[in-house]
């Protein structure tokens, strides 16, 4: 059953950890870019490794940003979790796989994300 939720606790994360702080120093996030979409990959893959946890099992639902735009399928991890993601947005995701994304994705961000200090390394795939 898909379900139609307003947000949910990663993609707040996102904004608070990444896009506001980003927005704040004068770049603004192209609507086509979804680094909470590749943040959820990575945490799945790392839940899977690191807790034995299948994410398959978690409810999806379809997310709705405010100009219309729907991501399908999206999961809903439980409440949780949110320390781990927090744990591992912060220091994993921003320090080691932001500047990869956003190098490929919109390279305007590479200065802004450095001046933030939230991209240090590069390291694997998206």
């Amino acid at each position: 059953m898909i379900i139609s939720v307003p947000l949910k606790w990663d993609t707040n994360e996102i904004v608070y950890s990444l896009i506001a702080p980003l927005e704040e120093m004068g770049y603004t996030l192209p609507d086509k870019l979804v680094p909470d979409i590749s943040e959820g990959k990575v945490f799945c893959n790392w839940l899977r490794k690191e807790r034995n946890i299948d994410p398959s099992t978690f409810p999806t639902y379809t997310h709705e940003y405010g100009d219309g735009r729907k991501i399908p399928n999206v999961k809903l991890y439980p409440n949780e979790l949110l320390p781990d993601f927090r744990e591992h947005f912060n220091n994993e995701w921003l320090l080691q796989r932001a500047e990869q994304y956003f190098s490929k994705k919109d390279i305007k961000a590479i200065p802004y994300l450095q001046k933030n200090g939230t991209s240090i390394t590069k390291n694997s795939e998206m």
